[in-house]
């Protein structure tokens, strides 16, 4: 979509963590850097650098409160500040989560409406409400002229705060994952990629464990502080650090993609940007019938859902026997990433509501 002979809309972004971050990425850097042929510039103003946020905050080891304080009001607030005041010279304010703490009241929110004096779209990708005083959430929303987010549990809370919705889902760049080619292997690697292996892994433990037994399959896990200890399934289980560096190389190691999550409230407020990724890298599913991902993926087309331990096994046993099967899914998930939840298609409709901004405009859903 080009927007030549128009004015560029400049948008400033607001993520709440730094740039390594995968929302912080796809929502702020990707339309910061690669949509200047639909009219858009930007800067992003990361509340700190990466290396500050892994020393004073990301690991919670000891006097972890006293650091995060450091890091919040020492660090992030007077470079949020300066922010604002160079936000004057965009057309558009996009902030990520929060501007500050999610979990503290929307004050420099307040002050970007107030005082700065630019439209705000303000991108909620997680239930955050539910972990923190939802009155906070609420009022962002109410502080902004539109919210994006995929996900309808999401959705309906900003629309019950009152705010317009555009509904803008979380996109993979398919282009950037290694496609894979099913075949007779063995071992067939079950694959999870996560920061928090053992949480979301650990209640289908037994399953894999027994998948593994049947079939001579390996779960490979790539994340995560450390080898995730998960009980019966050590003798079937490799792991490796994620790679920054190289952030999609696990595609090319994996034959199955799991995603398991459990059915609370937080939960069905996810983003499931993971079972995206795996459908860009080729990889059949299986994964829980939780939330969004019921939007997104058809069982027995993309791959497969499962709840109980049975149906965890089960199928997890026949994608793994089977290479024809892992292809066809595989085939199908890469298909739908293309067609609904590529790069290009969200830069698209990200232009187009940076520019309804700009003018004044705001389309709702």
């Amino acid at each position: 979509m080009s927007r030549a002979g128009a004015d560029p809309v400049r948008v400033a972004f607001f993520p709440m963590h730094p740039v390594d971050d995968r929302a912080t990425g796809t929502f702020c850097v990707l339309p910061a850097t690669r949509a200047a042929d639909r009219g858009v510039t930007g800067t992003v103003f990361p509340p700190s650098s990466p290396r500050l946020h892994e020393a004073f905050y990301r690991r919670k080891t000891g006097a972890w409160r006293l650091r995060a304080a450091i890091y919040w009001y020492a660090i992030v607030l007077p470079r949020r500040l300066v922010h604002l005041l160079r936000a004057r010279r965009y057309d558009v304010i996009f902030v990520q989560r929060s501007m500050f703490r999610w979990s503290s009241p929307p004050v420099l929110e307040w002050i970007a409406r107030r005082l700065v004096r630019r439209p705000i779209a303000y991108h909620l990708d997680d239930g955050i409400w539910l972990a923190a005083r939802a009155e906070w959430s609420v009022r962002r929303c109410r502080l902004a002229d539109v919210v994006v987010t995929g996900n309808e549990a999401i959705a309906e809370f900003a629309r019950a705060a009152g705010a317009p919705v555009a509904p803008i889902e979380y996109a993979v760049d398919a282009a950037a994952y290694p496609v894979k080619e099913h075949g007779e292997r063995s071992p067939v690697a079950i694959g999870y990629t996560g920061i928090a292996p053992e949480d979301h892994l650990g209640p289908i433990a037994e399953a894999l464990r027994e998948a593994c037994e049947a079939t001579g399959a390996r779960v490979r896990v790539v994340g995560g502080p450390g080898r995730p200890q998960l009980p019966g399934l050590d003798p079937h289980l490799d792991w490796r650090p994620w790679n920054p560096d190289d952030e999609h190389s696990w595609a090319a190691e994996f034959d199955i993609g799991v995603m398991p999550l459990a059915d609370t409230e937080i939960h069905r407020t996810k983003e499931p940007l993971k079972i995206k990724e795996y459908m860009a890298a080729g990889l059949p599913l299986v994964i829980s019938p939780v939330g969004h991902n019921l939007g997104v993926v058809s069982d027995g087309e993309q791959g497969f859902f499962a709840s109980t331990r049975e149906e965890w096994r089960d199928r997890l046993v026949e994608l793994a026997g089977s290479a024809e099967l892992r292809a066809e899914m595989g085939a199908h998930g890469r298909r739908l990433v293309l067609e609904r939840y590529d790069l290009p298609r969200m830069l698209d409709e990200l232009a187009v509501l940076f520019h309804e901004l700009a003018a004044g405009e705001t389309a709702s859903a």
